[in-house]
């Protein structure tokens, strides 16, 4: 009988052991997945596709893929980018200030990634690419440009007629609780120059990219093709925004 209970003790001490690594697995992905909620839940990681952000953001290229074809009196075709563009993490929710790079909800069916220029209350004017800020407490534009050591001379073409935009001293007013947003690459993006200007409201920014995504990017970018931090859609966090067209 003794025996017995010493057996069973000994046997015990076996189990402890392996229960503890056991548990200790348990708390690692308790706490990985833990952190992966509260990161899905503050942010979310974009694919850019597109030239409009060139040099600042390097985006994929796309072709189409297959045939054509109708689909609610609509012609569609397919898109697939061939290319390796820059993935990079968005603060979403967050309020964007002068300088923000940021993801907008353009349409129902369209993101695309500008940054912040103006906001609510300021005056814009672009005279040969070069950017006037009159705001709501001045009285009239100063006579330097805003400084943009992010746009390359390569995509701001002072000849290109997109790169003159409301050039006299009334300028384009930029509404309440709305942006006034440009691409790096002014040559081709297709921003708030657009139809003779267009303010982009404040409940269509999805979220402002972070520096330490930026910073990192080419790591991210790299890491992305093997591993993403994102929850799966699954899990019910679907606000999400997975892929950016530029333009």
């Amino acid at each position: 009988m003794f025996y017995d209970v010493k057996e069973s003790l000994f046997s015990k001490k076996e189990d402890t052991k392996f229960n503890i690594a056991i548990n200790a697995l348990i708390g690692l992905v308790v706490v990985v997945l833990l952190f992966e909620v509260f990161f899905s839940l503050t942010y979310s990681g974009i694919y850019v596709i597109g030239t409009s952000m060139n040099n600042t953001l390097t985006g994929a290229e796309e072709h189409f893929e297959g045939d054509a074809y109708l689909s609610g009196g609509k012609l569609v075709r397919k898109y697939v980018a061939d290319t390796d563009g820059d993935y990079v993490y968005v603060k979403k929710n967050e309020k964007p200030d002068y300088g923000d790079i940021v993801v907008v909800n353009k349409d129902s069916g369209t993101a695309i990634i500008k940054r912040v220029i103006a906001k609510g209350g300021d005056y814009v004017k672009i005279d040969a690419g070069k950017v006037y800020i009159k705001h709501s407490d001045e009285e009239t534009f100063p006579s330097e440009p805003i400084f943009e050591e992010y746009v390359s001379p390569e995509h701001n073409d002072p000849l290109n007629i997109s790169n003159t935009f409301h050039n006299d001293e009334t300028g384009f007013y930029v509404e309440k609780d709305s942006y006034f947003l440009l691409g790096d690459n002014r040559n081709v993006s297709l921003d708030s120059r657009a139809n003779g200007g267009i303010n982009f409201r404040e409940n269509q920014i999805f979220g402002v990219v972070t520096d330490w995504s930026m910073k990192g990017k080419s790591q991210y970018t790299a890491l992305h093709k093997f591993f993403a931090f994102d929850l799966p859609s699954v899990f019910g966090i679907d606000n999400r925004i997975k892929n950016i067209k530029e333009v």
